[in-house]
């Protein structure tokens, strides 16, 4: 751009001093005003080529777009789960029977009418103390006896053994002889695990 510019201007200046160097019989002088408006337009017209030329060669660059960070996820809250503990309901009245013996001598074989001493043994494994209200019933087989119910005569704390006897006599008939019983309450309700038996054989 500088070249041209000064090329311009050394041919302005050329034509200026032949013009003043020129015999009276020459042409005549060319308006210098003319000729700096020319040789202007010619810088000018120049000076947009070579910028024309420059942006062709290095081209603006368009920004490229950045990428906009997205939202994070927010954590979801937490969702606690609570499980509630089962609370233990109370047992209420329960037996466990633990044994069926005869005494003195634990037999199982008698001869007929052989007096027989009968003893059950029960375990309160509830939550209600046994009163003394609470019995024995006979509920079937043979009675062995003409008493149909054994009280229990004192009381048993949930945990504490109780024990209910009885003499018989041996059957005539021979054979096997079996009688069941059953815990009671004072209401005469069946108490849940108090259901006992005994079996023995004439001989």
């Amino acid at each position: 751009m500088n070249r041209a510019l000064k090329l311009s201007i050394s041919i302005v200046l050329l034509i200026f001093l032949t013009s003043c160097g020129s015999s009276p019989t020459q042409a005549p002088t060319p308006d210098i005003n003319i000729l700096v408006q020319l040789v202007a337009q010619r810088v000018v017209e120049t000076v947009q080529v070579q910028l024309t030329k420059a942006a062709l060669m290095n081209p603006t660059t368009t920004p490229v777009p950045t990428n906009t960070p997205q939202p994070s996820n927010t954590p979801a809250p937490t969702i606690s789960i609570l499980v509630a503990t089962a609370t233990a309901k109370p047992v209420g009245d329960k037996a466990e029977f633990l044994y069926a013996v005869t005494f003195p001598e634990n037999r199982s074989v008698f001869v007929p009418n052989e007096e027989i001493n009968i003893a059950w043994g029960l375990k309160n494994i509830g939550s209600i103390t046994w009163t003394q209200g609470y019995r024995l019933v006979y509920v079937g087989g043979e009675a062995f006896t003409a008493r149909y119910e054994i009280p229990l005569g004192r009381t048993v704390a949930p945990g504490d053994k109780a024990e209910f006897a009885f003499g018989a006599f041996g059957s005539e008939e021979l054979g096997p002889h079996t009688t069941y019983w059953q815990l009671v309450n004072e209401g005469g309700a069946p108490v849940p695990g108090g259901y006992v038996s005994f079996t023995y054989t004439s001989e």
